[in-house]
């Protein structure tokens, strides 16, 4: 301070450094401070040590942390909604596709008479749309005791195959799902004489007790039909919304209720009341019903989805099966069954009925199930026990289209024998097994191991066989093989059809159980497409002659027998589920005149000359191509599009002008995509589908040194990397930064492989926005 202005210091603080006033001495001069008694400032001791630059990175990233804004424009005041110019919302992360899922799990499932293995498979159906909306889901119920029974012809079994539980996605909630438990035993006999000591109080249980043995040795991989019944999906839900709890009995009772069908009523009165009773669900707690007019309101799709979410788990209890008629395997006979169950229907009411119980606990899916296995057997996390029951994920088959694009290997096929006649056939042709193979040559070791296994058998197997009408030329059949196709087909791969008469009486004489009396094949994969649909085929008497896998059984070859002058006798349909098919063939043809094009191989057929002909052709068609299959495959097609614009390939040294085509077809892709689905757009009439491209699936050409446009190269991964997190390879290593406390060092690329093939998370891609790879 200064006198002369006017500051006075303070009498009580003493300072080692204090200003000295001297009229003769100018004021700011050195002579103004009081050199004898100053104090030296402290020194600085890390001044001249020598610091690694390692540490002082790691303490300069400290200290920009401490006090840091974690949003800076947090710090700017919002604009006001008249000056805002655009608000464009994000687009949606890529993900599996979010739909309903119910947990259905068995408790119980057990016959009046248990004197031998029954096996069980479950499925939901849709009565109004007369279609199946999912695949077979196999469950083994039976005692230890009861399973010794077949050891000699399953030889063990693996821990996948002994799931009693399972996981239901709903697409489209419809009030017409039923979910249709079908029973299975050994090959013994007429259906009707089989069925009938289940039927009765049958006194000499013994002798059944032994037939049975004795056919589990002798026909124990052969299986019959023997029972049916179904739950109507809307009395679950139901319940839930005209049921109550009542919180006075809830402390006195925490039992359950449920319904028990009476054997002595008849069968439609029975399958009625199962289907309206609201009794028919246990709920934990006690319940009361509300009004009848309250039951009786109408559901809306939208109501019935969000119930499917929200409901409280329910344990239902059915105590009777239908028995299943022979001549009625048909799903068309089945939806017969289930279109109106309230509706008395006489074809209903000559069903008999088999005794027993089944329990099952229905609830809505938790969001992170344990130990649960995909369609593809494949663990999802978390998966704590290996050696635990497992839940399986059910394949969906919706009823209509599911426009979201492929993000997880999918590669099955689904193949439905429906019907054979071999009354035209002169022999013994009546206890007709069907064996299904798939092939990758004609010798039998070339059976590829690909199909999947059923309940308490090993995970794959090498042959399937469909269920045996007892003494029927013309048999039908409800089975369905789940096949796992190899990833890389080619034209020697095919399904063999081996048709067998099955002896079910034990004779002296006979030494051999089947009897093969006629052959047929199918070629899965033709012009480089995947074959699908329905077929109905000729079958061969004899076995068919070499490299008969070439051609179509369509074909009379010279030399060779068929059934029936080489008519067609036996219908099978063949369904795919794949993420590298794409079951279109102006696709197909794209694709394939792409890969042409890749590996410098074009065909004859077609000629160096005509290929950008062709090309531009199939660029142009991909207009009429369906919409289901084209958002499945929309962002492999739109990139393989960019990559054409950017970079026409060559022919002959000579550049294509395909530029501009592409072009055209890109946006005729976009005019198509964007007028599917009404409700998935943006303020801008923007499509989610076209805004999840662009931001997180677009792969540009990227150059590979040199001048850029002469030396883009195509991507060299297939996946859809997010824009954000996808580093070239020339940058592809970074040391350090004592700039940016946020970029990270980027480490070995093993190590992130590693990463992705230690489990499929599922978790991760539907809440936090990790992208799946293809």
């Amino acid at each position: 301070c200064f006198e002369d202005e006017g500051c006075k210091p303070d009498s009580g603080v003493s300072s080692a450094r204090q200003s000295v006033h001297s009229v003769d001495t100018p004021r700011g001069s050195w002579a103004s401070f009081d050199l004898r008694n100053s104090v030296s400032d402290s020194l600085i001791p890390s001044l001249l040590e020598r610091v690694p630059p390692e540490k002082i990175d790691q303490l300069n990233e400290v200290r920009r942390q401490e006090e840091r804004q974690s949003a800076l424009f947090s710090l700017y005041p919002p604009e006001d909604e008249d000056e805002v110019i655009e608000k464009r919302i994000p687009a949606e992360v890529p993900c599996e596709h979010v739909v309903h899922r119910i947990l259905v799990r068995c408790m119980q499932l057990k016959l009046d008479l248990e004197v031998e293995p029954i096996f069980a498979s479950m499925a939901l159906y849709d009565a109004k749309e007369k279609k199946k909306l999912s695949e077979n889901f196999y469950f083994d119920m039976n005692p230890e005791g009861l399973k010794h029974m077949l050891r000699s012809h399953i030889p063990y079994s693996d821990i996948s195959t002994s799931s009693r539980s399972c996981i239901f996605d709903i697409t489209y909630p419809s009030s017409d799902m039923f979910l249709v438990i079908k029973l299975e035993k050994v090959l013994q006999g007429d259906i009707n004489d089989c069925t009938e000591p289940y039927m009765k109080d049958d006194k000499n249980r013994d002798k059944v007790r032994a037939n049975a043995v004795a056919a589990c040795e002798r026909l124990g991989k052969y299986r019959m039909p023997f029972a049916w019944t179904a739950i109507y999906v809307m009395n679950i839900i139901n319940g839930v919304n005209s049921l109550e709890r009542d919180s006075g009995s809830d402390k006195e009772s925490t039992g359950s209720n449920s319904l028990d069908r009476k054997s002595s009523s008849s069968s439609f009165d029975q399958f009625r009341k199962r289907a309206s009773d609201m009794g028919s669900l246990t709920r934990r707690g006690s319940l009361e019903r509300r009004s009848n007019s309250e039951k009786r309101r109408s559901w809306s799709p939208e109501d019935f989805g969000s119930s499917l979410d929200t409901f409280r788990p329910v344990t239902l209890t059915v105590s009777s099966f239908f028995k299943q008629e022979s001549d009625r395997l048909r799903d068309e006979d089945l939806f017969k069954f289930l279109q109106d169950p309230k509706r008395p229907c006489s074809v209903m009411k000559k069903l008999k009925c088999i005794p027993g119980v089944l329990k099952l606990d229905i609830s809505p899916c938790p969001d992170e199930p344990k130990n649960c296995l995909t369609p593809e057997l494949a663990h999802l996390h978390p998966y704590p026990d290996v050696n635990a029951r497992p839940t399986k994920e059910v394949l969906e088959f919706p009823p209509r289209e599911v426009f979201v694009p492929h993000y997880l290997y999918r590669n099955i096929l689904y193949v439905y024998p429906k019907e054979v006649n071999f009354a035209s056939r002169a022999g013994s042709a009546r206890n007709i097994a069907v064996k299904v193979q798939l092939m990758c040559g004609e010798e039998d070791t070339h059976a590829l191991p690909a199909i999947f296994g059923k309940s308490s058998c090993p995970e794959y197997t090498t042959e399937a066989y469909t269920t045996v009408s007892y003494h029927n030329k013309s048999p039908d059949f409800y089975d369905e093989m789940k096949i796992k196709l190899p990833a890389n087909l080619g034209d020697q791969h095919h399904l063999l059809f081996t048709f067998y008469h099955i002896s079910c009486q034990h004779k002296v004489e006979q030494t051999t159980v089947e009897t093969p009396v006629g052959y047929t094949w199918l070629p899965v994969f033709r012009d480089g497409r995947l074959h699908a649909g329905e077929f109905c085929l000729p079958v061969m008497i004899e076995h068919p002659p070499p490299n008969y896998s070439y051609i179509p059984p369509d074909v009379l070859l010279p030399g060779t027998k068929w059934v029936d002058n080489h008519k067609g006798i036996f219908c099978v349909n063949l369904e795919a589920v794949s993420s590298v098919h794409t079951q279109d063939k102006f696709l197909d043809r794209f694709l394939s005149l792409n890969t042409v094009l890749e590996e410098g191989n074009i065909p004859a057929r077609i000629g160096e000359a005509n290929m950008e002909s062709e090309l531009k052709a199939s660029i142009l068609d991909l207009n009429h191509a369906k919409p289901e299959p084209l958002v499945k495959f929309l962002p492999l097609i739109l990139n393989k599009l960019i990559l054409l614009m950017v970079k026409p390939p060559s022919v002959l040294g000579q550049v294509m002008n395909i530029g501009q085509t592409a072009f055209e077809a890109i946006a005729m892709l976009v005019r198509n995509v964007t007028a599917l689905q009404e409700g998935h757009h943006d303020q801008h009439g923007r499509h989610s589908l076209l805004t999840t491209f662009v931001t997180y699936q677009c792969i540009l050409p990227r150059p590979v040194g040199g001048h850029p446009l002469n030396s883009i190269s195509p991507p060299q991964s297939p996946g859809f990397v997010p824009r954000s997190t996808y580093i070239p390879p020339s940058r592809g290593r970074h040391l350090r930064s004592s700039s940016n406390p946020d970029m990270h060092t980027v480490g070995d690329e093993d190590e992130e492989i590693n990463t992705l093939a230690r489990g499929l998370d599922r978790t991760c891609s539907m809440r936090t926005g990790t992208v799946c790879a293809i």
